[in-house]
């Protein structure tokens, strides 16, 4: 065979398969498209149904739920209204851990100090929560 001619044979042949590639990529492309736009659509209901859910729960209404929580202060910053706790579980919210929670008022971290055991009340709708009422339970190992 000349070579003229395997060379077009193989140009041909790549033109075929590069071909073929580009059209299986464009279907696999519309299939990927089109789950994207399931998917977008299955978010949006699910949103909607947690909202209502959430709206539906127990407790929940204009002032959103409330929890009695008990936990142990770890930092209170009073220039940005966060008291800093070690807390319980908090059922229907979350697990034990430590983080940092708005206080409704500035008056309320001044009621806790780094260390006490407090019993506090948050008050919100998750993740959207305040301490509405906050009372050292424990103050240097001392019953309050």
């Amino acid at each position: 065979m000349r070579p003229w001619k395997v060379a077009l044979v193989l140009n041909l042949a790549l033109a075929v398969g590069v071909g073929w590639g580009y059209a299986w990529w464009g279907r696999r492309a519309d299939r990927l498209a089109a789950e994207v736009v399931a998917t977008h659509a299955r978010a949006e209901r699910l949103e909607r149904e947690l909202a209502a859910a959430r709206a539906a729960a127990p407790g929940a209404g204009a002032a959103g739920q409330q929890w009695q929580v008990r936990g142990v202060v770890r930092a209170v910053l009073p220039e940005i209204d966060v008291v800093v706790i070690t807390h319980e579980d908090i059922p229907g919210f979350m697990p034990s851990m430590t983080m940092g929670f708005r206080a409704a008022t500035p008056e309320l971290h001044e009621t806790v100090r780094v260390g006490d055991t407090a019993r506090f009340t948050l008050r919100g709708t998750p993740p959207d929560v305040v301490i509405t009422a906050i009372e050292a339970a424990k103050r240097g190992g001392s019953e309050r």
